[in-house]
């Protein structure tokens, strides 16, 4: 039709690449002790990823800390210091949880995977 201009606009989706992050933990523990914990990406992440978390014992103790993985790499491991809030009898893990932050960067998208108790960092 004359005069008539026809615009069309299109957008290009980046696909997304899921991470998963998994996250290990000590199984018993005792107070005032500094205790290995880790992290490790199924890819290496393209921007600092924090992965925060939570330790539950069977005596009622509790710690939290975060472990970083640095842009370029997969996997880190960080010291949760347990004070005096874990029994000084030792107790052992009985829950935990995890969050990542940030959770998209750029093409890839992180979301925690699944948990291991370690006596050892898996890097």
């Amino acid at each position: 039709m004359p005069g008539t201009v026809t615009l069309s606009f299109g957008c290009a989706v980046a696909a997304s690449t899921p991470v998963t992050i998994n996250y290990y933990t000590p199984f018993n523990v005792g107070c005032y002790n500094y205790l290995t914990f880790a992290a490790a990406s199924s890819v290496a992440v393209n921007t600092d990823v924090s992965v925060t978390i939570n330790w539950y014992g069977d005596l009622g103790g509790y710690m939290s800390g975060t472990v970083i993985i640095y842009s370029g790499t997969s996997c880190n491991t960080a010291s949760f210091y347990s004070g005096g809030g874990v029994n000084c009898a030792g107790e052992n893990e009985t829950s935990n949880s995890a969050y990542v932050s940030p959770s998209v960067s750029g093409s890839q998208t992180y979301s925690i995977g699944s948990q291991y108790n370690i006596g050892y960092a898996p890097c």
